[in-house]
């Protein structure tokens, strides 16, 4: 297994004189961390403003050298910490890494850059009925958040962090985010000045294009989408959780069929940076990745609630880690989803589980469908079915997404992540056969949200 390593760089001060871009984040862990296997690529995350004064001052770095300058003069963005991919000669060792971003003044941490799959199951594509709307208490929910006066009035943004989705699908190519700048700007060039050419609808990090639409036959981010984000009332075959959504597609696996978290950080200060409100990503791997961590708590910082897929291997990711669910415990707003039976409320045969790392559960099967997978949009205007904590995780980011722009629209105030988790927990079922897999043994009830006072006004 190809095991990358990520850089952090922060603020820097190459000559005394010169003025440095300051992320308010600090990274977390220490500067060099590193599991000990020698890597190929690194992926390395640096403030370019440091490098490029650097760079202009005729000051060479021996680890960032080999970054192309047009890298750097791209990374005008509101986050000045950009992650860039570097090889590694197999001559070089770990050892001289360590020395080298100890010797750099733009590089803040070394840690490893794991790789990372979706979290889900595919089956064939046929039209039921969606048990997970049942399961959640979808419908009767509907008039508290959108009848009522004071219910969600402007739209809520989510970006799926995933393989791109279909962009021409009946019940989602009039839910797209749309970045109405590049839409009426100059192709080739950076109209809104953010650092990303033509990212009209999102962007894709690993081919560095403006176009997210999949790149591959794996239709993961298409399904996850339409189940939180699906248009209603159509003449398409989906239903969904809620109004008022609008997709940010991100796509970090371009033509290939796993990740690393390189792309993983680079889109998650994207959609804080881009007006993201929810953020998911049904992607996991083994292991921490302290990169990801820091781009997860600069996103929070801006306000960005997260979900995040507990993942499929059946392991206690209390005790295993899991990136990045099994960071939830550490930071309020970031809320790791296990997966439960749309018809029966017992834990899915292959979530992962942890009484304390995981904090909510959602439908992610349903053994009374096809192939016990959910229904949503698939690739080429098509539904099928598909299983997973990657579903679990959408359905909650669609929740989510429900709560927060209740919250905003009736407050006005900026929302505070770890309001929109406690809202969702305190609101959810608790299930004694959950007990040993999710904190609480709750599971999503969206009825319950509107009970207790939770979001009355």
């Amino acid at each position: 297994m190809l095991i990358s390593i990520s850089f952090v760089a922060l603020a820097c001060q190459p000559k005394a004189s010169t003025t440095v871009a300051v992320d308010p984040f600090q990274y977390i862990g220490h500067k060099v961390r590193l599991s000990g296997v020698q890597a190929k690529t690194i992926s390395v995350l640096v403030d370019d403003a440091c490098l490029r004064q650097m760079r202009a001052a005729k000051i060479n770095s021996r680890l960032l050298e080999s970054i192309p300058t047009n890298k750097i003069q791209l990374s005008v963005r509101k986050s000045p910490i950009q992650s860039h991919r570097i090889e590694v000669s197999p001559q070089t060792t770990q050892l001289q890494i360590k020395e080298w971003a100890n010797e750099d003044p733009c590089v803040i941490g070394v840690a490893d850059n794991q790789k990372a799959t979706t979290q889900a199951y595919g089956s064939d594509p046929l039209y039921s009925k969606q048990s997970h709307l049942y399961n959640i208490h979808s419908a009767e929910a509907h008039d508290f958040f959108f009848d009522r006066p004071t219910g969600i009035k402007k739209d809520v943004i989510i970006a799926f962090i995933d393989s791109g989705i279909d962009l021409q699908h009946q019940d989602l190519r009039s839910q797209l985010w749309v970045n109405n700048d590049e839409l009426n700007g100059d192709p080739g060039i950076d109209d809104d000045k953010n650092g990303f050419i033509d990212d009209v609808y999102g962007y894709n990090f690993v081919s560095d294009i403006g176009d997210p639409s999949h790149q591959t036959i794996n239709d993961h981010g298409t399904h996850l989408t339409g189940l939180a984000a699906a248009a209603i009332n159509n003449i398409g075959g989906a239903g969904v959780i809620g109004q008022k959504v609008k997709i940010m597609t991100l796509n970090v696996f371009g033509k290939n069929w796993e990740t690393e978290t390189v792309y993983i950080d680079q889109a998650i200060r994207y959609a804080a940076d881009n007006g993201a409100n929810v953020i998911n990503i049904s992607i996991g791997g083994r292991g921490p990745s302290e990169t990801t961590a820091s781009a997860i708590v600069y996103a929070l910082k801006k306000g960005c609630v997260i979900t995040v897929a507990a993942g499929n291997t059946k392991q206690d990711i209390g005790e295993d880690f899991y990136f990045p669910a099994s960071y939830a415990p550490q930071y309020s707003g970031l809320i790791s989803v296990a997966a439960v039976d749309a018809s029966l409320n017992t834990p899915c045969a292959f979530t992962n589980f942890s009484s304390s790392a995981v904090k909510i559960a959602a439908p992610g099967c349903d053994a009374a469908a096809i192939k016990s997978g959910l229904l949503s949009t698939r690739l080429g205007d098509k539904y099928g079915y598909k299983s997973g904590t990657s579903q679990a995780s959408a359905i909650v980011a669609g929740a989510a997404a429900l709560v927060y722009g209740v919250m905003r629209d009736s407050s006005g105030a900026m929302v505070q992540p770890a309001e929109v988790e406690r809202i969702l927990t305190n609101g959810s079922d608790s299930r004694s056969a959950l007990f040993r897999y999710v904190s609480g043994g709750r599971k999503l009830n969206l009825m319950g949200l509107t009970h207790k006072h939770l979001l009355a006004n």
